[in-house]
């Protein structure tokens, strides 16, 4: 299983270096919304598993600091409501 934080992680080094382009475009805040929606879910999902490793706690903390400095939180909640699947 891929681990959407350290992709996460990964996009960030390339967008704080002016070096992550999307579509033959350089990166927008904007861009990694879908990603960091990705990474929370998959860190939800990894807390409340039946044995959590020991970093995901400090690993969601971090996700909510970037998040919250980029002033992405709406976005990234909104992504996540796209993302859950409903009961139809």
């Amino acid at each position: 299983m891929i681990n959407q934080f350290v992709q996460l992680q990964s996009m960030l080094f390339s967008y704080n270096n002016n070096a992550l382009f999307i579509g033959d475009r350089m990166a927008t805040p904007q861009m990694l919304v879908p990603q960091m929606a990705k990474a929370r879910m998959q860190l939800f999902q990894d807390l409340f598993s039946n044995q959590p490793k020991p970093s995901t706690k400090d690993d969601l903390k971090l996700l909510r600091e970037i998040i919250s400095s980029m002033n992405l939180s709406k976005d990234v909640a909104y992504e996540i409501a796209r993302l859950t699947k409903t009961r139809s």
